[in-house]
């Protein structure tokens, strides 16, 4: 009788092991999502000291390539860089979103439907996960966690994105 109380002991400790592993995992990964697109962030955002100010007005990178200035034309492909750069962790590479990271934008009437100088305002701004029209619970840090954006810069994100439908 005491060898079946023991088993019924362990197998009642390994379910309640098993309910607890569950219950860690539920929380990880809603924890891990931010951090795994953080860290992507990091790794494809170049470091502010591999930039020099060029007489073009733009400013050149270590590679020799030109980031986008003030005098440079969307089709110059600064704004996919700069998308690729700073917003495609959260918002996919192709800008079709990432499921509880960041929302769709290409084709979406949120981007045909404002006007540029508001969306450089919402990027240059952000938006905290506990806004109303945050629908991913993530918040969406100033300038993409990018310090270093300038607003002709946002510019052409926002240009790119438009270009995209």
């Amino acid at each position: 009788m005491t060898d079946v109380r023991t088993s019924i002991a362990d197998v009642q400790v390994r379910i309640e092991n098993r309910k607890q592993r569950r219950r860690v995992a539920r929380l990880a990964v809603p924890i891990a999502l931010p951090i795994i697109a953080f860290a992507i962030f990091i790794a494809v955002t170049p470091l502010p000291s591999a930039q020099t100010s060029s007489a073009s007005g733009g400013t050149s990178t270590a590679s020799g390539g030109t980031s986008a200035g003030s005098g440079t034309s969307a089709g110059s492909g600064a704004g996919d860089q700069l998308y690729a750069a700073n917003c495609a962790a959260c918002h996919g590479p192709d800008a079709g979103g990432v499921q509880g990271l960041g929302k769709p934008l290409a084709g979406t009437t949120f981007m045909s439907g404002t006007p540029d100088a508001d969306l450089i305002t919402f990027i240059e701004t952000g938006r905290t996960a506990s806004d109303p029209e945050n629908t991913t619970g993530v918040a969406m840090p100033p300038k993409g966690g990018n310090a270093a954006l300038t607003p002709a810069e946002i510019g052409e994100i926002v240009t790119y994105l438009k270009s995209l439908g």
